[in-house]
């Protein structure tokens, strides 16, 4: 429900903290001064003394969780001291010291080395202005010497922890939102490679119909209007798979990924053999099906190939291919970004030339990925594939 999710949304959350605080310290603002007029009602003028202090004091109180500085702090933080100074030398009232205590823990800024400073500061500052009692009072100097040093560390206290926890907070949610903000990225990228296998696998096998088609157009009417119905059939496919894409109804499974495979490489004149000793679950079988994708597009797009082997087991994949060039082994950026992926779920993606053939393989510890010999023939006789494919191993003859 819109409601439900707009009422536990964290900005929302973060407000009523703020909220619920600040009402806290309203409260224990207005508990603290009521208390210290009270006990300064002696004549009548003694609480109007406090006044100005008081309401200078709720300023800081309201800001809690910023900074509270500048002329308006300045000046409250004077008042406080005069008002806490002429309260001890009338032994007026000893809760008075707020008036200089609320001020000065609110404008502390900094770590805990600086709070610890600046604290033992303000302590000693309302203890000291305490003991002029003893000029007028000395009775009561104990007494106004106690309130200067719990009062402070109370406020303190209660001021710089509520700031830390509210802090933490924030930065709670910056790494929360960081991590949405991520989320959304990786799912806009993991699209775009979706897009990108979609429509490049297709499109490269449209370029090479369409131009076949071109030269037999009038050589073989017939053969040429074959492969502009394959080109419509896939793009029929392509505007579906993309649509469904789009809808996020396109499930990546290994057998999909595996026929897909088998249909473009036919559709190119590759010969293809798929052997099947097992089968991947869970990460294993989507990052193999992410490998093979991208193999399948590497294969039609950088080689020259007329065979393909296909060795899937329980936790591997190996795809050998010939046509590659007699070279240090290509960079290839799209098997580079799986590199990672597959080293995070804790397998292996290696790409190499041996003999002309080009391997890429993704295996993940635990097993051993079957062996594996490349076909001597580019072509099999039907015997050949029934015997193939008793045996695990189903192949298409080259075409």
């Amino acid at each position: 429900m819109p409601g439900t999710a707009e009422a536990f949304s964290p900005a929302r959350s973060l407000a009523r903290i703020r909220t619920f605080t600040t009402q806290g310290f309203v409260v224990a603002w207005a508990i603290a001064w009521l208390v210290t007029l009270a006990s300064a009602a002696h004549t009548w003028w003694h609480p109007l003394m406090f006044l100005p202090a008081a309401a200078l004091s709720l300023q800081p109180i309201l800001r809690w969780h910023s900074a509270y500085s500048g002329r308006t702090a300045i000046l409250g933080l004077a008042t406080g001291a005069l008002t806490w100074t002429a309260c001890a030398l009338l032994a007026v009232s000893p809760s008075g010291v707020i008036a200089l205590v609320i001020p000065a823990v609110a404008m502390v800024r900094g770590g805990m080395r600086t709070k610890l400073l600046a604290g033992s500061g303000i302590t000693a500052a309302c203890a000291g202005i305490g003991l002029l009692t003893l000029t007028t009072q000395s009775h009561l100097a104990g007494l106004f010497i106690i309130f200067g040093l719990w009062l402070p560390a109370f406020w303190a206290l209660v001021f710089w922890s509520s700031r830390a926890s509210w802090n933490l907070l924030l930065e709670l949610d910056s790494a929360h939102q960081a991590q949405t903000d991520l989320a959304v990225l990786r799912e806009r990228f993991r699209i775009a490679a979706d897009l990108h296998d979609i429509q490049g696998h297709t499109l490269h096998v449209v370029k090479l119909k369409t131009a076949l088609a071109q030269r037999l157009v009038r050589a073989d009417p017939t053969a040429a209007e074959a492969e502009i119905a394959q080109v419509q059939e896939l793009i029929a496919e392509t505007i579906g798979q993309s649509r469904a894409l789009a809808h996020g109804e396109r499930p990546l499974t290994l057998a999909g990924e595996l026929e897909n495979a088998r249909r473009l490489f036919e559709a190119d004149d590759v010969e293809v053999r798929i052997r099947l000793a097992g089968r991947p679950a869970g990460t294993a079988e989507a990052l193999c099906s992410l490998v093979l994708r991208e193999a399948t597009t590497n294969v039609l797009r950088h080689s020259q190939a007329t065979r393909v082997h296909i060795v899937l087991s329980d936790t591997g994949l190996l795809i050998v291919n010939d046509g590659a060039e007699v070279r240090a082994t290509p960079e290839l950026s799209g098997l580079a970004g799986l590199r990672r992926r597959v080293e995070e779920a804790g397998g292996r993606l290696h790409v190499r030339v041996e003999e002309g053939d080009f391997l890429t393989e993704a295996a993940f510890p635990g097993t051993e990925l079957p062996g594996t010999e490349t076909p001597e023939t580019e072509t099999r006789t039907d015997k050949q594939a029934e015997k193939g494919a008793a045996d695990g191993d189903l192949s298409r003859p080259r075409r």
